[in-house]
């Protein structure tokens, strides 16, 4: 049986009045400041800086991007010696990996922060950040929004603060990190995997048996168990992911944890534990195992408007959070007698 855990509760107004303080007023144009490492050009030390081409560097220059000690710089200015007691300051919103940060089309759910880590309650439907500069409506976009000095953590650019990703169908639990500090504790966390014990990434899926399970009954004949398998990408755009031989180029090899909720009738509604995060891993693996998520267009089957898996809780070092079952998950589950074992699994 798998382990509980004891999850937070959604913070207070309180809680989030308190956060906003400890952050300081919203700058209106993020930015980022740092030193030269060493005396040289300015184009040399924004590139260093930022981690750009020195193309890019020039461009932020012409832009008006870059100030040196307060000062706006230009790329009439881009041989000026600099060094480590100059302070140079470039804005965010202009690089060429710029997040805009802008709120969604609704509000963003904080279901818990601490200590330079916020997880957010996401969507289905909604991407985890920006592929392209300028691109709206990703969960990174409400993020930055509302924590602005996460741009330019961990990654940078469009990827800033991300710590974990989920699929864009997917709902749930969703993790984000404002300070270096706190992207680098929990990405070291999640890298241990299932040897770390303050690591938890629960999911719940509603599934149904497929022809296969028919022959080999694999999950549908067991309480609970692990699966482990070995994945690839094996097609590109859209991406795809299949079982795979440990010697095909890019497999991985990937584990998870599971145990019923529900069995009996038409459908089963399982709980994930995943140890490893790669592409599409729960849907391919339950789908392999002859338990496909319904909704699920790709490896699933149909039934349902959404793909019916959701991130249900989320630990990581210093943080946790549960996220409540979204109305089209909860409707399906109602239906068809399921609701009921989501309190079962809280228990």
């Amino acid at each position: 049986m798998m382990p509980r855990m004891p999850l937070s509760e959604p913070p207070s107004d309180a809680a989030d009045d308190a956060l906003s303080a400890q952050a300081g007023a919203r700058p209106s144009k993020p930015s980022k400041r740092f030193a030269a490492e060493a005396p040289g050009r300015l184009d040399q030390a924004v590139a260093a800086g930022m981690g750009l081409a020195a193309g890019e560097a020039r461009r932020l220059l012409d832009r008006g991007a870059v100030a040196v000690n307060g000062d706006r710089a230009t790329r009439a200015d881009k041989g000026r010696r600099v060094g480590p007691g100059d302070s140079i300051e470039v804005r965010l919103d202009l690089t060429d990996a710029a997040i805009i940060p802008l709120a969604s089309d609704g509000p963003l759910v904080v279901l818990a922060h601490a200590d330079g880590a916020v997880v957010v309650d996401k969507p289905a439907g909604a991407a985890v950040h920006p592929l392209a500069p300028g691109e709206q409506g990703a969960v990174l976009n409400a993020v930055a929004h509302r924590f602005p000095q996460i741009v330019g953590v961990g990654e940078g650019g469009l990827r800033s603060g991300v710590v974990h990703r989920l699929d864009t169908a997917v709902s749930g639990c969703l993790a984000f990190a404002y300070t270096q500090a706190a992207w680098e504790r929990l990405r070291t966390a999640i890298a241990h995997g299932k040897a770390s014990p303050d690591v938890l990434k629960r999911y719940h899926a509603v599934v149904r048996p497929s022809e296969a399970s028919a022959e080999a009954p694999g999950l549908w004949a067991q309480s609970h168990g692990e699966l482990t398998q070995w994945l690839a990408v094996t097609r590109h755009s859209p991406a795809r992911v299949s079982m795979v031989e440990s010697s095909t180029p890019g497999a991985r090899r990937c584990s998870m944890a599971w145990r019923w909720l529900h069995r009996g009738g038409p459908y089963g509604l399982i709980e994930v534990d995943l140890y490893t995060g790669f592409l599409h891993q729960i849907r391919v693996m339950l789908a392999g195992a002859g338990a496909p998520i319904v909704g699920d267009s790709m490896y699933g089957v149909p039934g349902a408007d959404r793909l019916l898996l959701h991130a249900r809780a989320l630990r990581l070092p210093g943080i946790s959070a549960q996220s409540p079952w979204p109305t089209a998950f909860q409707d399906f589950a109602d239906r068809h007698g399921l609701k009921h074992a989501r309190s079962q699994s809280d228990a």
